[in-house]
């Protein structure tokens, strides 16, 4: 699991940071490469459960596998200088290998745990992986960065990334075990029941809410972190990259402090752990509307990826840990669809309400927004003792 993530996540990130000027340097307008990144994130909303269903069905490993061989053939085929309907094709066919690796994955892996029955190590375990996915971007930053001032060829670097993915299929041939979820399943029916448990289990129903608000504070956090510290705090743009350094080492720091504390707390005190994670949070990032300093700036960028790290970690666990093995990637996947329909609205919203109220208003709506957070791991946390009193 752990390799096999590293390895995942920095075939993706070696070319995350050059992907729209690349774009533009194969000829490609402003307009065609937005319409790229939309018809890539439609994409994924579109396919990913039914992708979560095969994955029950007919078995994760197979998933992977595919979704590995579509991946890297992608990159490879981006690589070449050709038109903008190529790249739509090519773009969107890696959408699909995204959508066949994302939830997959995790799904996979939580049920290796729950087969074996080693959640404590299990947790600590996703923790480390977590942790090196961080370590992950950081070295294909620099990778990126040294290859370009090497070379100069970003083409290259996208076959580099293909390369990198091929050898994640290859780990995933020698060292996956297939793990199936319900395996005699009607397909259709799989999916009609991945999507019951997250709308009709109370608890998943919570989760699901909890995720669709995370998912809107991570929106406006991308679309506004680099705006604010560009033109509120005059940072210039060559120091935007050693900020996001900054903001990647609190993922590190964060998700290591989740591993060493592993698997010490139940659902009920991981629920009230949440509730503090998510005060945290929803201060943290009001913070901006006080205009900080320079220095304070950068000292929040890393708190505020700690414990957001931490706080993605726990969220997952509490979910894998309610999800039954026969649905989970499914369960994921819907999940997913609806946190991704809720965060590309946003990106929208977002966009008119920064133009309307004020940038850094908008980080105190979105925060007062987030609070919510609080409310919802309370009502998990009551559901849980309520199980706990009925048993």
């Amino acid at each position: 699991m752990i390799i096999l993530s590293f390895m995942v996540t920095l075939g993706r990130q070696l070319i995350t940071s050059i992907l729209t000027i690349y774009f533009l340097y194969r000829g490609l307008t402003y307009e065609q490469v937005g319409i790229l990144f939309s018809t890539y994130t439609l994409a994924i909303t579109l396919t990913s459960i039914w992708v979560g269903g095969l994955a029950d069905r007919f078995g994760r490993k197979k998933i992977l596998m595919v979704g590995s061989l579509i991946y890297s053939l992608s990159l490879y085929l981006i690589s070449f200088p050709e038109s903008f309907a190529y790249y739509l094709t090519a773009y969107t066919a890696l959408a699909l290998g995204t959508s066949s690796l994302m939830g997959v994955l995790t799904a996979w892996y939580f049920t290796e745990v729950a087969k074996y029955n080693i959640w404590d190590e299990g947790e600590r375990i996703y923790s480390v992986a977590r942790t090196l996915n961080y370590i992950s971007i950081l070295l294909a930053n620099i990778a990126t960065s040294f290859l370009l001032i090497l070379t100069g060829d970003m083409a290259l670097i996208f076959k580099i990334a293909a390369l990198v993915n091929l050898f994640a299929l290859i780990l995933i041939i020698l060292l996956v075990s297939e793990n199936y979820g319900d395996r005699e399943g009607n397909y259709l029916l799989i999916i009609r029941e991945g999507i019951n448990i997250v709308l009709a289990n109370k608890i998943m129903l919570m989760l699901t809410i909890s995720n669709i608000i995370y998912g809107i504070l991570q929106s406006h956090f991308i679309l506004t972190w680099q705006i604010y510290f560009h033109s509120i705090l005059n940072f210039p743009e060559e120091m935007l990259g050693f900020i996001y350094t900054l903001y990647t080492i609190g993922g590190i720091i964060g998700s290591t402090i989740a591993s060493i504390i592993g698997g010490k707390y139940t659902s009920e005190y991981r629920s009230l752990l949440l509730v503090v994670l998510s005060a945290l949070i929803s201060i943290l990032y009001a913070l901006p509307f006080f205009v900080l300093d320079k220095l304070s700036s950068l000292i929040w960028m890393l708190i505020f990826n700690l414990i957001l790290s931490i706080y993605t970690i726990y969220n997952t666990i509490l979910f894998n840990k309610e999800v039954p093995s026969e649905y989970r990637a499914t369960a994921a996947s819907a999940m997913f669809t609806l946190s991704s329909i809720a965060s590309s609205l946003s990106l929208y919203i977002f966009g008119v309400i920064v133009n309307t109220i004020g940038l850094r208003e908008s980080f105190i709506l979105v925060s007062s927004i987030h609070l919510v957070q609080i409310f919802i791991f309370l009502i998990i946390y009551r559901f849980y003792i309520n199980r706990s009193y009925n048993k």
